[in-house]
């Protein structure tokens, strides 16, 4: 939206609740952030005020709300409201619980009690579902302790899986299913590992390659791979390391943000460099010029762990964002 088509839809007499969120959509992308935040939080109180149950607020970030704590205390009282009123209304206590998760650097445990509220009545709500495994996650990334790490996967294994079976959308289901697989290795369930890695890697051939396609097998093969090497069968996973370099052939350089370096570390955390360097001459030309591979090869050459940003390497960082899913809610 230009400033233009912004001004003359702000001079409309009577703003619909679509138009407030088209406003609050350009506002988050304004650099000029008192202005936009102000904007923010007029719109989303009326929304907030008159129609609580508004399918659109589920995916209404706010972002930048995160600069004015005022702001979002004034917003969370106004949810609270709403959730006493309209307890029995599921619309109300999702978009509620997406609020919750997002605000405040996100509060997760209140986000995480709405979504069981609607499930313990709707125990299929998409809505509820998509919110709570949302939520999980951020818990997953900010776990410190192994166990606790473990116990949470678990925790988000089960509800990702009940997500799974409720969707439709085969590329949507496909993204779960790979999520699921690489779930199931930090929840130490790796028979659930191979199973939903097979069912991502037969769902590829009916789909189309499309970038979410070989994504997804991307990380089912890197799933599979780290569930294997936590076994103790060296010779599968590398056999499912150049599986999944092999099956992102189209997408160019390796970046940090791929599943494929977890299991790059992996092999280098057991002093095992042979698989990285053979990886590198096997995949030259799936990944050209990238970085993240070369640092990994340069310390496998010297016997060493490569220096790279652990918090990369996290699970709960690759999985799906969802965010057609999102607006589609």
């Amino acid at each position: 939206m230009t400033g233009g088509q912004l001004s003359a839809l702000e001079r409309k007499a009577n703003l619909t609740h679509e138009d407030r969120i088209k406003i609050i959509g350009h506002c988050e992308m304004n650099t000029d952030f008192d202005s936009s935040n102000r904007k923010i939080r007029d719109h989303l109180k009326f929304i907030i005020s008159n129609s609580p149950s508004m399918p659109g607020l589920i995916h209404c970030n706010a972002l930048q709300l995160i600069l004015h704590r005022s702001y979002e205390k004034e917003l969370a009282d106004l949810w609270q409201e709403q959730i006493e009123k309209h307890g029995d209304d599921n619309f109300v206590l999702t978009n509620a619980a997406a609020f919750f998760k997002k605000h405040n650097h996100g509060d997760e445990q209140r986000a995480i009690r709405l979504c069981k509220r609607v499930l313990s009545r709707d125990p299929k709500n998409e809505r509820a579902l998509f919110v709570l495994i949302r939520s999980i996650n951020s818990m997953l990334f900010s776990a410190n302790e192994v166990e606790e790490k473990k116990v949470t996967a678990q925790n988000l294994f089960r509800y990702l899986t009940r997500f799974w079976e409720v969707i439709e959308n085969p590329h949507h289901k496909q993204s779960a299913a790979a999520d699921l697989a690489l779930v199931a290795v930090e929840a130490g369930y790796y028979p659930e590992v191979f199973h939903f890695s097979r069912i991502v890697i037969e769902s590829g051939t009916i789909l189309s390659d499309s970038f979410d396609n070989l994504s997804n097998i991307h990380k089912a093969h890197t799933a599979a791979g780290l569930a294997h090497l936590q076994s103790g069968d060296r010779a599968n996973a590398i056999n499912e390391l150049f599986c999944s370099a092999h099956s992102e052939g189209l997408r160019g350089p390796m970046a940090q943000s791929d599943p494929l370096p977890f299991l790059l570390h992996e092999f280098a955390k057991r002093q095992d460099f042979e698989p990285i360097l053979e990886f590198k001459e096997k995949t030259i030309n799936n990944w050209k010029e990238s970085y993240v591979l070369e640092s990994f090869v340069e310390a496998a050459r010297e016997k060493q762990q490569p220096c790279i940003d652990e918090n990369s390497l996290l699970i709960a960082s690759k999985l799906t964002e969802y965010y057609e899913y999102e607006v589609r809610l």
